[in-house]
């Protein structure tokens, strides 16, 4: 699927503890103090923030690009970290993953790693890719010493299909494991709500939905993607993803 088709604007994802919807200009704060935590964007690729300037720069490419959901945690209301779904690598052409491939990478804070929040975060991309994008795969990557986050794109049904260099946007070269899952392979029993936001994504991720002429005893809402939820893993770091600077 070509990238310009992918537009999470009016989305909203609901699994057991989390949220994912949309960025909205309110979030700089949560996002800042994630992303200035020295090693978790370094696990990912991209340097740590040393500014808030720095931080409203990608919080602004989050909100125009509409590629990128905000993490949010239920009990909380906190946004600890990021998933998308990006242009896929041209490493996976021609390795028989199918036309629509996309890329997803994920950043989860610091403070919240063993939770099991992104396994919980990467199901529910996962149902929205597969069952409301009809992609015909899902693509990750990570780097080759992340043991953590091999572990968990295993756990969720990834294959590694090759390994190869990465180069970072500051020029440092890393081996990298190169993971996708297939649609036809994809069928983990998982609970997640993916649903229509009736309003702008910077409304509330609560919002009433339009009403549809259905009978009284059917519940109005989008259709879910029905997988069962993974067990917790063990502490994880956020992972590498070649595609875009502040997506994992």
């Amino acid at each position: 699927m070509e990238i310009e088709e992918i537009n999470i604007r009016d989305i909203k994802i609901e699994t057991a503890n989390l949220i994912l919807r949309p960025f909205k200009e309110s979030d700089i704060d949560d996002l800042y103090n994630y992303a200035k935590v020295p090693g978790v964007g370094e696990a990912a690729g991209w340097k740590h923030h040393e500014s808030k300037e720095e931080t409203e720069a990608v919080l602004k490419v989050f909100i125009e690009s509409h590629r990128t959901f905000a993490i949010e945690e239920k009990s909380s209301g906190k946004v600890i970290g990021s998933i998308s779904l990006e242009k896929s690598s041209d490493i996976y052409n021609n390795r028989g993953l199918g036309e629509n491939i996309n890329d997803t990478g994920y950043v989860i804070a610091q403070d919240y790693w063993g939770k099991g929040y992104a396994v919980e975060a990467l199901q529910g991309v996962l149902s929205y890719a597969f069952y409301i994008l009809h992609l015909d795969a899902v693509t990750c990557g990570c780097f080759a010493g992340n043991e953590s986050s091999k572990k968990l794109l295993k756990k969720c049904g990834f294959k590694l299909i090759t390994e190869d260099k990465y180069v970072t946007p500051q020029g440092a070269e890393y081996d990298a494991c190169y993971y996708a899952i297939k649609h036809l392979d994809y069928g983990v029993e998982y609970s997640s709500n993916v649903e229509k936001q009736s309003e702008p994504a910077e409304q509330p991720a609560e919002e009433p939905k339009a009403e549809e002429p259905a009978p009284a005893e059917q519940p109005k809402e989008e259709p879910k993607a029905e997988e069962p939820a993974p067990a917790e893993e063990s502490k994880e770091e956020p992972k590498a993803e070649p595609e875009h600077e502040e997506k994992k």
